[in-house]
């Protein structure tokens, strides 16, 4: 005799449904912790690689590569010791004059992707620009506290021969490993910021608005950029190109906590607040000078994370 299995009633079918979308309700938010926390990761480990090269040019030249030379950024000068020496001798060589060829230098190895400068938490990484085709890093150098106050305290700034009597704050000159006085496990080298989206975005943007904060002292200058709001932005491409080694765009400073705003100084760009950021909940990942990666929280005090910008003279650093 044939026998009819009886199937799902309404209610047990609802039931069902209904515990299938709990169980997903549940499980969305791990997997999206799960999948951050990877990303989170491979930018770790993007910033690690970036430190060994660092010290293997060191250990080479014997000093820091700079902020910015007639090669361009630093990242730049990073190349043969990111297995990318092909790259950097390709463009190695160019009859042009000196600023022609920097210049062209700088727009022919942008449009070049490196995957280990992009970090996949951010959305804009790996993407060129609509414009020029260029690539962008999610990865800075130091710069220091604020160059208008502490000068070139960090590890990476522009060589400049002779800066103005009236700014002695832009003085500079080659760093050393050894002139990491404070500590290489208590001073930051890079950290993440965000590539510039073309849109407003808070944690992306670059502010102008008036005033220009000419002739402002450096306090006052960081309350303005602090309360400047929204509507008086524009938004600016940081980190692009990669290649570029203007303070604008391949490094940051101190000046302000992690994710906090960045502000343009009308009198000098070098003045400017560039503030490291990332998309990751509630902080950013710092390579310290010491190759160590730490995740560093966005309510990090100012004093803390001024004294973790400096190379040579911190009174206090940060807990570990």
């Amino acid at each position: 005799m044939l026998r009819v299995r009886p199937g799902f009633s309404l209610l047990e079918l609802l039931v069902a449904i209904g515990v299938v979308g709990l169980l997903a309700a549940i499980l969305a938010p791990a997997i999206t912790h799960v999948r951050e926390a990877a990303r989170r990761a491979e930018c770790g480990s993007h910033l690690h690689q970036l430190g060994t090269a660092i010290h293997a040019y060191e250990a080479v030249h014997g000093i820091l590569p700079p902020g910015t030379t007639e090669w361009g950024s630093t990242h730049v000068s990073l190349l043969p010791y990111l297995e990318q020496k092909s790259l950097s001798d390709r463009y190695a060589q160019v009859s042009l004059p000196r600023i022609e060829a920097m210049l062209w230098r700088i727009d022919q190895l942008g449009k070049h992707r490196l995957d280990i400068l992009g970090c996949p938490s951010d959305p804009q990484s790996g993407r060129p620009s609509e414009d020029f085709g260029m690539y962008a890093t999610n990865y800075a150098g130091n710069s220091g506290g604020g160059v208008q106050k502490y000068g070139y305290n960090g590890l990476f700034h522009s060589l400049s021969s002779s800066p103005s009597p009236n700014y002695p704050q832009l003085a500079s000159g080659p760093v050393r490993l050894a002139d990491v006085t404070d500590g290489l496990s208590q001073t930051a080298a890079m950290a993440e910021i965000l590539a510039g989206s073309g849109y407003p975005v808070e944690v992306r943007a670059y502010r102008f608005g008036q005033p220009r904060y000419s002739g402002t002292t450096f306090d006052q200058f960081v309350a303005e950029c602090r309360g400047r709001p929204m509507g008086e932005m524009n938004a600016f491409f940081r980190g692009l190109p990669w290649s570029d080694g203007a303070i604008t765009t391949t490094r940051y400073t101190h000046t302000l906590p992690p994710n906090g705003p960045s502000c343009n100084h009308g009198e000098f760009t070098e003045f400017s607040a560039l503030t490291a950021g990332s998309l990751h909940p509630g902080g950013v990942q710092v390579l310290f000078a010491d190759v160590s990666v730490t995740f560093v929280s966005e309510s990090i005090s100012l004093d803390v994370w001024r004294a973790v910008g400096s190379r040579n003279g911190a009174d206090r650093g940060l807990s570990r």
